[in-house]
């Protein structure tokens, strides 16, 4: 059924999502290692975003959106990212905080979370076990390979990579590496949802791989808003491991808060009406933000990848 709302085909895509944990050693001396408490780093490419964009996400409280494209962008970051391990990102060095520099949206649901107030991205685990497995980066195999230069030219990402890896080793170690490559892509047009109107989706699907063993498979859906004023854009994202969706604001127009949380929750009820039509798998759904108070599209996305990929 759903084969046949789907008139367009977009481009191939794929995705890299990196998990680091904090090194407790690296510490002063007056404080135990056992005191010191987990602080996560989460790294996320996706390689249909515009610019060559890469979302960090710093113990779930802070982001930066950065271009990494060339040396000089990376030292930046890096030093950002630096001086935000031991203390608080400073929002005024080459980076986007959540909800600073954009109005957007996003929230996700993971395995275990409660539901976000605000936020377009969901994300849902089903018929995949969620222990955890936290040994040192794998091969993705069958979706092989890198997957943060796709569709990109250069090598910023891996730049970037052995900057954190190698200067930045004593305070993040790297404990997982999600791959999806060749996913593809659908433009799905809607009739009935909406009385007298046709509803626009997009539809990414992709294999997830950890340590090159298949875990899931991930489906994003991101509702597309007629309106141009309106604030957000929705994004959901379902797997028979993993389910995401997302919605938020561009930016590009002055509009009240009230506003945007109530196309995100109007998003939101559109992308679980088209779950509930072509009966896509079941699994726990989040709504989760950054931050409840300052909504951000990029920021709220790499979120939810980050819940709904706990493998």
């Amino acid at each position: 059924m759903i084969s046949n709302e789907l008139p367009t085909s977009l481009s191939t895509w794929s995705f890299e999502l990196k998990i680091f944990l904090n090194n407790k050693f690296s510490k002063p001396l007056n404080i135990e290692a056992n005191a010191v408490p987990n602080r996560y780093l989460y790294t996320l490419q996706l390689s249909y975003l515009e610019g060559n964009k890469m979302i960090s996400i710093i113990n779930n409280t802070k982001s930066i959106v950065t271009t990494v494209s060339n040396p000089t962008n990376n030292e930046k970051l890096m030093e950002h990212i630096e001086r935000g391990a031991c203390c608080n990102i400073n929002p005024n060095i080459n980076s986007i905080l959540a909800g600073n520099a954009s109005s957007t949206n996003n929230s996700i649901i993971g395995p275990g979370s409660n539901t976000g107030v605000a936020g377009s991205n969901v994300i849902t685990n089903s018929g995949i076990g969620n222990s955890s497995n936290n040994g040192g980066s794998g091969s993705g195999g069958g979706g092989g390979g890198s997957t943060g230069n796709a569709g990109s030219s250069g090598s910023g990402f891996e730049q970037y990579d052995f900057f954190l890896q190698s200067k930045l080793e004593s305070l993040w170690n790297l404990k997982q590496t999600i791959r999806g490559e060749g996913g593809y892509g659908y433009l799905l047009s809607v009739p009935n949802m909406t009385e007298g109107k046709v509803e626009n989706f997009k539809v990414r699907t992709n294999n997830c791989f950890l340590h090159g063993a298949f875990k899931g498979f991930l489906i994003e859906i991101e509702h597309l808003n007629d309106d141009e004023t309106a604030a957000a854009t929705a994004t959901a994202t379902s797997s028979t491991a993993t389910h995401t969706t997302n919605s938020g604001a561009d930016g590009s127009t002055t509009i009240d808060k009230n506003q945007i949380i109530r196309n995100f929750l109007n998003s939101i009820e559109k992308i679980q009406n088209l779950l509930k039509l072509y009966r896509f798998p079941e699994g726990s759904l989040s709504y989760n933000v950054l931050s409840d108070s300052k909504l951000d599209y990029l920021s709220d996305l790499c979120q939810q990848y980050c819940d709904a990929l706990q493998f």
